[in-house]
């Protein structure tokens, strides 16, 4: 894919093309490869999104991402230690980027697969699992991402944390359309929702199984763990293209219930 046609999203503005080729169409037609956010996984023609971690700082390893193939950079700063013919692509945020720019590169896979995220302290892999044969009973052919394990198409893989990251999420969503799959149940951490990793993800389906103290060692206190998760419910319809509308499916007997319901602007299920 040309690097101007994969930049050319409304997801991915602002940005700022730095090269010494910025003035001429050169950097445009760039054909980027993948997509990468870690240096050791650069192939030629890569894009490498350099992404400030809690212990690494992905800017710290973009010459090593260009010595690798790395073909351009998307920074949140301009790398003066870089070749002057790499296009940087500055951002306000690479991370929240990264899931928008994977998205565009596999051609939206999550638009072909009816999607259902399943967020909560507790329940989620059971509900996924639930879920997931409920859909097969209904001949919808699922994939499954959560915490145990991947399944694409009769595949299982094994996955590094409950929601992979964003790039490696997009990449999984376009082998389950390859594979035949029309819907996925995935299991969407607050770990995922703070750091972006379902970015450019359409759910249809946002469920809610309950929430206990957790993750504080994460989050500074449990209102902003509360907030991330209603984050995947007050995102339901935005930019929504889709005929039917998207569902929450929200457990009443939680006493967060309510704070998430009235936030809601899609229709919604409870049970409990």
């Amino acid at each position: 894919m040309k690097l101007a046609h994969l930049l050319r999203s409304e997801a991915l503005k602002p940005f700022e093309v730095f090269s010494s080729t910025a003035s001429e169409p050169a950097w445009e037609n760039l054909e980027i490869t993948g997509i990468a956010f870690d240096s050791r996984r650069v192939q030629p023609g890569h894009l490498f999104v350099c992404i400030p971690g809690f212990q690494t700082d992905g800017h710290d390893y973009a010459t090593r991402a260009v010595e690798s193939g790395a073909v351009a950079v998307m920074v949140e700063k301009v790398l003066d230690e870089l070749p002057a013919g790499i296009p940087q692509i500055k951002v306000d945020d690479a991370r929240r980027r990264l899931g928008h720019l994977a998205a565009r590169f596999f051609d939206y896979p999550a638009s072909r697969l009816a999607t259902v995220g399943i967020t909560g302290t507790n329940g989620k892999t059971s509900t996924a699992f639930l879920c997931e044969t409920v859909l097969r009973k209904a001949d919808q052919a699922p994939g499954l991402i959560g915490t145990i394990r991947a399944r694409v198409g009769d595949q299982e893989r094994e996955v590094q944390n409950t929601t992979p990251e964003s790039s490696d999420l997009q990449e999984l969503l376009a082998d389950m359309v390859d594979a035949g799959n029309r819907s996925v149940v995935m299991e969407v951490s607050s770990h995922a929702l703070a750091l972006h990793r379902v970015a450019g993800i359409p759910f249809d389906v946002a469920v809610f199984t309950n929430l206990s103290q957790d993750h504080l060692d994460f989050h500074s206190s449990m209102e902003e763990y509360f907030e991330t998760k209603k984050t995947l419910f007050t995102g339901l319809g935005q930019d929504w293209s889709r005929p039917a509308p998207p569902y929450a499916i929200i457990n009443w007997d939680d006493p967060r219930a309510e704070d998430i319901l009235k936030d809601l602007k899609v229709p919604y299920i409870t049970y409990g």
